[in-house]
This record gives structure tokens, C-alpha cells and sequence, in this order.
């Protein structure tokens, strides 16, 4: 097999590493892998004719490393600044001093001619990923510091996806797909994927470790595939979830509200095709005390939609009608196709944990089936992702149709077990000092598109560049008086521009309009005090002024108090008066459910470009205002 790596600067340090399994017939001398072979460089092979003696070869210089048997083994390479170093099962082996010399990627080779063997794992890392002894993974993970993955868990065709990010896809010339025999004592055994066949015990060795997950537990927690869309006559929905409470009328997996992996009116799991398809279990417990296999398929041929739980068919129901594709995005736990209760109290977000799904473009199962324990691709897999990165906010498809997802607001952590708490706080600790939240900002998870939109937030010489309905929603917990700085410029046809400012436990918003309160939009005040819109003239806030002025740079300055339930709330922008009021805090509109506060920003039919964004807060009410500081600029 061979990728292009070209595209990846050189240097150190570097990890390569492997799971392989030596058969006997193997040439002597022969390359098992060979990284910027041209040169050299690093370049691991068999020494002796049917005989398990390795050599590794890094920049010339030739690594000791002691006669292995012919069983699987993990194999690494760690090129550190003082040397290199190889490691078999976790054990150090061999270890030489190099010096001055940089690892160039260039081309990798695996398994050139002459190699008799299997590889299921292949991981190349630009960091000394182990410095002392260690317990292998069985299944590598991508992380920040990962140049290449490949789980070789394709099973057909002639392309090995990687499964990093990076797109280093590789082109397999001559080898066989192998499944691995977990059913032979002994030694591993491994056949090809035609002899083996569908039978149970064949596949990748399970994992008897806990597996990565991600948590979703608010509202606001979602994960968006912008690129992957519904447009396949037949389509499989799989996913190993593990849920946390009974909620009702969530959408888990979902294309639309219609064609979705949820839940039911009885808080029970269920699977919807259109109207009138939907499938829903009897037993309203189901999932909740461990992790389950959840199937829902459309079949076009049959005309039929089936529900499968850990991998036995619960139900299924005919269609008649042709099934209407909406135009929706693939979604994780969408906050935008929740039910909406007219209780605001009322949450029916999906909480809990997923750590394996695929999508697939036709009915993959007829009959009941043993889930795997690791969803593996095919030719009809439009993605599939294994959950494994444990950190970041992109969600990697593995498939190698690079549907990777946008992580909002949900947490990395283990399958059935909830995030650690993430430490300590940042502090305002003086009545002078100015916090400058723009460095609190992750773009990602912080200034995301609302609705069907998918632009999010991007920084520029370190100011923020908010689009339509692109919304900044900061989560802060602040005490009962604080003041708010903001500096501003919109173009491109802004309607007005909304900010949320939490106080206690509601969220009243002041909103700058551009036009005299213009039919259908926001006017210039508080909104909904008491339920009034800006646009009201009872509202006691109401303005008729054109206060937000596009291709100026303009200052809003706010500042909120509370004394038990009385509420003041003052604006000015450019020294204008924007907002003077006072009123019961149960005047104001209340926070959403579960959600926790949070600052929020977005413009309207128009741009925003936030130049600073600033907080203080008296000293002795100084507090946590985040749990976390990310410099995004």
C-alpha cells in the first residue's frame, strides 16, 4: 500500500507504530514499511529468510532489535530528540543516539514485495508518543498530534481510508483483505474475508476496555454534518447509545424531525420514516441501564421500514407512497429539531452517550444480525464514526467521504460515565479591571450558525467576524451587578443586533435596530418585557431611533444590576441612550430549561465584526466566569 505525505512538514519528534502479524515465507531484507524510502530515512524490514529478525533503519543508522516469533505484535518507532528508540508490545527493544536529522514524510510504503504478513493497525504521530514502557492500544485513536490512521477495517476494494482527518487515504496494490479468527486457541489466526464469510467470532478482537464517547447533556449540545444529506431510496441508521434519563420526543440521529433515531410521546426509542412511519418500542426502559445496538433501516425495494434492537427485529410496518427526502443535514442530538414544549421548564433533549454510528445508503440488514462491536466501512457506507478522538471539536467519518462533524457543546469522556469536572475557573479579582472575553471565545462551540444555517464564527487579527444569524452564546456565570463593553462594526445590510445579558436566573435582551421599527423585526430597546416586543409602545423601553449604523465602528456600553428581585438594566450606544429600566426580575423573560446562562451576540440579515468585547464586576462580587480559557486569537 502506498499514500502521499508529502503535504506534511518535516521534523520531530515522531511516533510510527503497528499492529502486524509476521507469517513465515517472508524474503530476506525485505521493507514491511518504508517512510521517504528513497532516502532511507525510516525504513523497518526483516533481516533473515523465514526467520522473525527485524531491522529498523533510521536515517542510515541501523536500530538493535531482538528475534520476535511469528504472533501478533505492536511495533514502534520513536524518533525523539536525542535518539531513536523501538518498542515491542510496550517493552523498549532497541534504542540508538541520532542526531541533527529531521523526519521527512514524503512516501510511505507498506508492505512492499516479498512481505508475508497482516497489519490491522497503523498510526503515524508527529509527537514521542511513548518514552517508557506501556500497555498498547488495540485500536489506535486520532488525536492533535496524528499525521495518519488507518484501521484497515474496510474489508473490500482498493483503498485504505485514514482515518485522522488529514485525508491521507492510501492506494492498495496486490494484498488480500484478512478477518481475524477470534474462535482458534492459541495463536491468532487469520482468513480471508471470503472464507470467513458473515459467521460469528470473525472481525476485529472486541474491546474489553471502556470505549470514548461524547456526552450530551444541555440542550444547546449537538453535533452538525453539514455535507451528508438524506438522498438515497434505502438508508440504515446504526448507533450504539447509552441514555441517561427517559426523555420524550427527542431527535438522537436525525436528516429532519421526520426521518430520525428518537424518541417517542411515552418516552420510548423509536425510528420515523415520513408520516405515519414510525416505529416506537413497547418497553420505555430500554437503553437506559446499558449501552444498545439501535437500528432503524428504510427499505426502498421492500417498501418497508424495520427497527432493530442489538440486532433483533422489534418491528416493522409497509409503505405504499414513495418516502419525500427534506433538504435537512445529518445531525447529532439536534438542538433545532427538539420538540418544543410551551413549557419552558420542559427539556426533551436527548442526555446521554454515543460512541458508535455509521449511515448507510441501502437496507443493510434483512434478517436479525450480531452487532459488531466496531462498525466497520463498505462500498454502501456514507459515514461512520467510531468516537475515538476523546478531545477537540471535529467529529472524524471514517469512511473516507470526509463527513466529519461539528462538536457543539457536548464533552468527550468514557461510555457511561460523565465528564470530569473541567477545573479551575478564570477570576476577575478588582473593581478596575477589565476582563477581555474575546480570549474566552472557542469559534467553534462558542459562535455557531443557528437553524439551518452552517457558518460559524471566525477570528481576524484577533476580532470576531459573526455572519446572519451566525451566534455568539458565551456560557458565564456572573453575579448580580456587572458591566458589559462592546465595540462593533456591521455591513451588509444588518436589520439590528441582539444581546443577550444573563442576570440571575433570566435573560432579558437589548437589541439595537437600524431601521425605525420596521415591520417584522426587532425595534431598539428591552425585548420582551412582559412579553412586549421593542417594536411595542407600551413596551417601557420602546425607541423609535435608528441607532445601529452600518461601516461605523460604534460602542455599546451596558450595565446590569439586581438587588434581590429588583432588576436595573442601562444601555447607551455612542453615548446614546439606549435602555434605562427597572422592573421585578419576573418582568423579564426566564432561561431556557436546562441551559446554562449565557452571553449572546448575533446580527441579523447582515455582518458583525466584534473589535473588543469586555467585563467587569465589582471586587467583592468577583467570581468564576467560565470553567475554561481558550486564547482563540
Amino acid at each position: 500500500m502506498t499514500a502521499d505525505l508529502s503535504t506534511e512538514s518535516t521534523g520531530r519528534p515522531f511516533t510510527l507504530e503497528m499492529w502486524i502479524t509476521p507469517q513465515s515465507g517472508t524474503a530476506r531484507k525485505t521493507d514491511v514499511v518504508a517512510l521517504d524510502a528513497e532516502s532511507g530515512r525510516h525504513v523497518i524490514r526483516f533481516a533473515h529468510e523465514n526467520e522473525f529478525e527485524w531491522e529498523l533503519f533510521v536515517f542510515g543508522h541501523p536500530v538493535g532489535i531482538p528475534r520476535q516469533a511469528g504472533r501478533r505484535v505492536h511495533f514502534a518507532s520513536v524518533v525523539s530528540e536525542s535518539g531513536v528508540a523501538c518498542f515491542l508490545d510496550g517493552q523498549e527493544a532497541g534504542w540508538t543516539a541520532v542526531q541533527n536529522e529531521s523526519v521527512a514524510y514524503n512516501s510511505l510504503l507498506i508492505g512492499g514485495p516479498g512481505y508475508n504478513g497482516v497489519i490491522d493497525e497503523f498510526r503515524i504521530s508527529r509527537s514521542a508518543r511513548y518514552t517508557k514502557e506501556f500497555i498498547p492500544e488495540q485500536h489506535f485513536t486520532p488525536d492533535e498530534h496524528t499525521v495518519v490512521l488507518y484501521h484497515f477495517d474496510e474489508g473490500f476494494g482498493a483503498v485504505a481510508n485514514d482515518a485522522s482527518g488529514n485525508g491521507h487515504s492510501g492506494t492498495i496494490n496486490a494484498a488480500t483483505w484478512v478477518k481475524y479468527d477470534t474462535t482458534v486457541e492459541g495463536a491468532p489466526v487469520w482468513k480471508s474475508v471470503a472464507e470467513a464469510g458473515t459467521a460469528t467470532g470473525f472481525g476485529v478482537p472486541e474491546l474489553t476496555a471502556p470505549t470514548t464517547a461524547l456526552y450530551f447533556a444541555e440542550r444547546n449540545a449537538e453535533v452538525i454534518v453539514p455535507t451528508l444529506f438524506d438522498r438515497t431510496d434505502s438508508l440504515t441508521i446504526e448507533v450504539r447509545l447509552w441514555r441517561g434519563r427517559a426523555e420524550s420526543h427527542s431527535a438522537i440521529i436525525d436528516f429532519n424531525y421526520l426521518t430520525r433515531v428518537g424518541t417517542g410521546a411515552t418516552n420510548n426509542l423509536m425510528f420515523s420514516s415520513w408520516h405515519g412511519l414510525a416505529i416506537t418500542l413497547p418497553n420505555s426502559d430500554y437503553g437506559l441501564s446499558k449501552p444498545v445496538h439501535l437500528t432503524g433501516i428504510r427499505d426502498g425495494e421492500q417498501r418497508e421500514v424495520r427497527l432493530y434492537t442489538d440486532g433483533i427485529l422489534a418491528a416493522k410496518v409497509k409503505y405504499k407512497n414513495n418516502q419525500f427526502h427534506e433538504d435537512g443535514c445529518l445531525n447529532i442530538c439536534s438542538n433545532q429539531r427538539q420538540w418544543t414544549d410551551p413549557d419552558p421548564n420542559e427539556d426533551h433533549s436527548f442526555s446521554g452517550w454515543i460512541d458508535e454510528l455509521r449511515i448507510s445508503g441501502y437496507a443493510r440488514y434483512t434478517d436479525n444480525f450480531e452487532p459488531p462491536v466496531r462498525m466497520a466501512v463498505d462500498d454502501q457506507t456514507l459515514a461512520i464514526y467510531h468516537f475515538e478522538e476523546g478531545q477537540g471539536d471535529v467529529l472524524l467519518d471514517s469512511s473516507g467521504n470526509n463527513h466529519h462533524g461539528r462538536i457543539v457543546g457536548a464533552r468527550w469522556t468514557t461510555m457511561g460515565e460523565p465528564p470530569e469536572d473541567p477545573g479551575p475557573s478564570t477570576m476577575i479579582d478588582a473593581t478596575d479591571e477589565w476582563m477581555d472575553l474575546l480570549t474566552l471565545i472557542d469559534p467553534a462551540s462558542d459562535a455557531a450558525a443557528t437553524g439551518n444555517y452552517s457558518d460559524e464564527g471566525t477570528f481576524e487579527n484577533g476580532e470576531l467576524i459573526l455572519g446572519h444569524r451566525t451566534q455568539l452564546a458565551i456560557p458565564l456565570e456572573l453575579p448580580s451587578n456587572y458591566q458589559l463593553q462592546a465595540e462593533f462594526t456591521t455591513w451588509n445590510g444588518p436589520k439590528f443586533l441582539h444581546v443577550e445579558c444573563p442576570i440571575s436566573d433570566r435573560r432579558p435582551v437589548v437589541v439595537v435596530a437600524f431601521g425605525d421599527n420596521e415591520s417584522g423585526y426587532l425595534g431598539t430597546g428591552l425585548q420582551s418585557v412582559d412579553g412586549l416586543n421593542a417594536t411595542d409602545p407600551k413596551n417601557p423601553t420602546h425607541l423609535d431611533k435608528k441607532l445601529l449604523r452600518p461601516n461605523v465602528r460604534q460602542k455599546l456600553d451596558l450595565t446590569v444590576s439586581a438587588v434581590e428581585e429588583r432588576v436595573t438594566i442601562q444601555a447607551t450606544i455612542d453615548d446614546q441612550l439606549l435602555v434605562d429600566w427597572t422592573g421585578s426580575a419576573s418582568q423579564l423573560p426566564a432561561q431556557d430549561g436546562n441551559l446554562a446562562p449565557q452571553l449572546k451576540i448575533l446580527t441579523y440579515k447582515g455582518m458583525l465584526r466584534l473589535h473588543s468585547l469586555r467585563m467587569r464586576m465589582p471586587e467583592d462580587q468577583a467570581k468564576s466566569v467560565r470553567s475554561s480559557v481558550e486564547t482563540a486569537n
